[in-house]
């Protein structure tokens, strides 16, 4: 990229007594980047991005709203990528894409949630003797048995090591076809589609390549700018 197609971000304050934090609000995006860094809106869906009173406890939400919008930017992300080098022929592929958009159509996959600690899943591997659950081979994967709430979601007696194909199967058995008559799922469908076959992507936020160069430092900024 030609140096003269980049800008310097302007500065937030006069001075800063962080010498990182310095660093950080002098990055140079590209134009367009620039606008998005600075409109401190979801990158997703455009909704203006809400961090009162307190920052985000993920670095996810200094550029979404919610995991839903995350997902949803991923899988185009995804879709577009292994259309362009060819993956989608691979049938683990086209799983991949089939779980990411049930998902989407979901609500989105309650990531932060679900997310175990380190002793958790030590103790599962170790309870289940390293084997999957359901046909005794290596377990790989640790399986929620029920979308239970609060804490007993992640306790040791939801949870079970299951091996990869397995655990697919369970999430495949699980899927429930999107009706005829839910028009929000469809709409959704539709916005879905179009972002994936447009010729060109049609955010910022779809664009692979682009979005892996810019996420780190865009994150930062953002973290940067509020903390300011």
């Amino acid at each position: 990229m030609d140096s003269s197609e980049l800008i310097p971000i302007q500065r937030l304050v006069i001075a800063q007594s962080n010498p990182r934090a310095r660093r950080v609000l002098d990055t140079e995006f590209p134009a367009d980047v620039a606008d998005l860094a600075n409109s401190n809106r979801c990158f997703n869906c455009g909704e203006l991005l809400v961090w009162e009173p307190t920052p985000p406890p993920s670095s996810r939400r200094w550029l979404f709203c919610t995991q839903h919008c995350q997902q949803q930017a991923k899988y185009v992300r995804y879709f577009r990528s292994t259309a362009k080098d060819g993956r989608q022929t691979d049938p683990g592929v086209l799983y991949e894409l089939k779980i990411k958009r049930a998902h989407v159509l979901n609500g989105g996959y309650p990531a932060d949630e679900r997310r175990l600690s380190p002793e958790t899943r030590a103790f599962v591997v170790k309870r289940d003797a390293g084997q999957c659950v359901e046909c005794g081979g290596q377990g790989t994967e640790i399986d929620h048995l029920e979308p239970l709430d609060g804490p007993a979601l992640n306790a040791p007696a939801n949870l079970q090591l299951l091996c990869k194909d397995c655990h697919w199967n369970k999430t495949a058995r699980n899927l429930v076809p999107v009706s005829p008559a839910d028009t929000a799922a469809h709409a959704t469908l539709a916005r879905l589609a179009a972002r994936c076959d447009a010729v060109t992507p049609l955010s910022f936020a779809d664009d692979q390549e682009r979005w892996e160069t810019w996420r780190p430092k865009l994150t930062s900024y953002r973290r940067a700018r509020y903390l300011s």
